[in-house]
């Protein structure tokens, strides 16, 4: 990846106001670099391209007149997922079908879906993503993702997690989390947290998270790497506040807020859909 740095004498930004323990914190960010990815320019403080898609100016979209065999099989297999015929493609700006969680395109032409996974898989991502848009802040994170990444999401049996290092979420999608006090966390939610560690890995969002871990250690000086998580915290405040959007009835204010076992894994319950979730039963603490 390539970067061609424009003089910018533009002000910081203000962002929305968080709550951190109870202290609301006003965060900025004067990120205004485009950033050049080989296709096209992006501008970070809008989250969008600044030029189309290359296979729209370069007529790839479009079928040919069916004058022979092969310009009629291209017209069956037109990049996009259907070049013109794909509405999505009419919206000459997105990156990877406006889904860039299931799919990607390296190269502004063509987009791929994660290979080998079912097609309850398909389906529960569909579900889990429609539910999360609901959330304003969702919203924002996964267009962020969208436009800045090329992350892939794909199925596994067990703990869900992001790797950076390919640029892959692994989602147990049919395994929510019991909170400590033996709420559920539903899958869809533990998605989101996952894609919101890809938000930390894009400029805009490593910006964000600098300056909550300095707010933090300034209000408290004692806090450090070796006795508090600022990146599983910082992920785990926005899950919560996700969650608290879209009306849940099981949330965790910190990220060690679930239920373990003996071993210290997160126990995870079978759920009949990635958006189940339940509030906590009166009287039950698993810490206890």
């Amino acid at each position: 990846m390539y970067k061609v740095c424009f003089a910018s004498n533009k002000k910081p930004q203000k962002l929305p106001e968080i709550t951190v323990s109870g202290i609301s914190l006003t965060l900025y960010t004067t990120s205004s670099t485009p950033a050049y990815f080989g296709a096209r320019y992006l501008d970070p403080r809008t989250s969008r391209w600044l030029s189309v898609d290359p296979a729209m100016y370069q007529g790839d979209y479009i079928p040919g007149a069916p004058i022979n065999d092969e310009v009629r099989r291209n017209n069956n297999n037109l990049p996009g997922m259907g070049g013109i015929y794909n509405y999505v493609n009419m919206h000459v700006y997105h990156y990877g079908g406006n889904n860039p969680v299931k799919y990607v395109d390296p190269d502004g032409k063509d987009i791929k879906a994660a290979d080998n996974q079912s097609e309850r898989f398909y389906n529960d991502y569909e579900i889990a993503m429609t539910y999360l848009m609901g959330s304003a802040t969702a919203n924002f994170i996964i267009n962020h993702v969208n436009i800045n990444t090329n992350v892939t999401v794909h199925s596994t049996q067990s703990l869900s997690s992001y790797s950076s290092f390919n640029s892959i979420i692994y989602w147990a999608h049919r395994y929510g989390f019991f909170t400590a006090d033996g709420g559920v966390i539903s899958s869809a939610l533990v998605l989101m947290h996952e894609i919101i560690h890809v938000f930390v890995d894009t400029e805009y969002g490593t910006e964000i998270f600098n300056n909550f871990v300095n707010t933090l250690m300034e209000i408290y000086p004692y806090l450090n790497d070796s006795n508090f998580d600022f990146l599983e915290e910082f992920v785990t405040f926005y899950e919560s506040q996700i969650g608290k959007e879209l009306g849940v009835g099981a949330t965790r204010a910190h990220y060690n807020d679930v239920a373990r076992s003996n071993s210290g894994f997160p126990i995870m319950l079978t759920v009949p859909d990635p958006i189940y979730n339940r509030a906590a039963p009166p009287g039950i603490n698993f810490d206890e």
